[in-house]
């Protein structure tokens, strides 16, 4: 009865190291293909953050800054710091943050109904806005200026090496707000038949939506998306429109557009990876469901 005990407890110590030895082999087979896999991961990742190293705010974007807080929006790509441009803005410009916000829902509706008509008829400005427009045009005018005699806009970045699903992300708001003034300017000056002005408006909408296409996040390409579709039935509207135009959106749509969500999709592919890499489990879940609601309110 012992010698079948003893055998027995024998039999089980020698299944009992081999699943040992198994689940060690696995485990050290599992660790070197991680290794190499994210040896992989770091050279591609290499590779591609070298495009944005330098992806740091230039002139234009700073003055652009100065010259849209004078219209009461500041459309610095921030992510929660408050800089001395803000801080400038906050202090020097509050009349004019009052005053745009008065206008503000006389522009979303405005906007919203003349993007809906289905024709190409373009109604007069309610008389609030019609007021804001006209004691802010030669503002205006300047910043399409900027924008089409300038090179193209550029905020400071968060190092890509870095960046995870914790990373706070900048606000595209005011970029969109911007844009929306910018699109309700060129509607009105195209239903008054000024052309000329309602093209330059066009122009610096245009340019500066290009900004957010360069940038490499898949929220900056889906803003871009939401000011193209403002701009596509603008252009509709308007009666003359220049040769250059129709090249410019096929650009856009078959090019452009493709290729830089292409790049986004690889940028997220190493946001995730960095997230796996850095963040405990319960982090990861929280900074996961914390960055894709962030993302749907932006």
């Amino acid at each position: 009865m012992l010698i079948k005990i003893f055998v027995k407890f024998k039999c089980f110590l020698l299944y009992l190291s081999g699943l040992i030895i198994i689940t060690s082999i696995w485990i050290m087979l599992s660790n070197l293909i991680a290794e190499q896999q994210e040896r992989k991961i770091d050279q591609a990742k290499e590779q591609f953050t070298k495009y944005f190293s330098n992806f740091k705010a230039n002139n234009s974007s700073l003055k652009l800054e100065e010259l849209t807080a004078k219209l009461g929006i500041d459309i610095e790509l921030s992510s929660g710091i408050i800089s001395v441009s803000r801080q400038i803005y906050d202090s020097k410009y509050r009349v004019k943050k009052r005053q745009f916000e008065m206008i503000r829902r006389e522009l979303d509706d405005y906007l919203s109904t003349q993007l809906e008509k289905p024709s190409d008829e373009i109604d007069s400005l309610p008389e609030k806005l019609h007021k804001y427009i006209s004691s802010n045009t030669s503002a205006l005018e300047l910043v399409q200026n900027h924008i089409i005699s300038s090179e193209l806009p550029q905020w400071k970045m968060e190092n890509l090496n870095n960046t995870t699903y914790a990373t706070i992300l900048p606000s595209y708001l005011n970029h969109v707000i911007f844009q929306k003034l910018l699109i309700v300017y060129i509607l009105d000056q195209t239903h008054h038949e000024n052309n000329k002005a309602a093209l330059r408006g066009l122009e610096a909408s245009w340019k500066l939506n290009q900004s957010l296409l360069k940038r490499p996040d898949l929220i900056s390409k889906l803003v871009a998306i939401i000011i193209a579709r403002m701009q596509a039935v603008t252009i509709r509207k308007m009666p003359i429109l220049p040769p250059i135009w129709q090249s410019r959106i096929e650009q856009f749509t078959e090019y452009n557009l493709p290729k830089s969500f292409s790049l986004s999709l690889i940028n997220e592919s190493f946001t995730a990876s960095n997230s796996a890499r850095y963040l405990s489990a319960n982090e990861f879940v929280i900074a996961y469901l914390g960055f894709h609601i962030s993302r749907e309110t932006k």
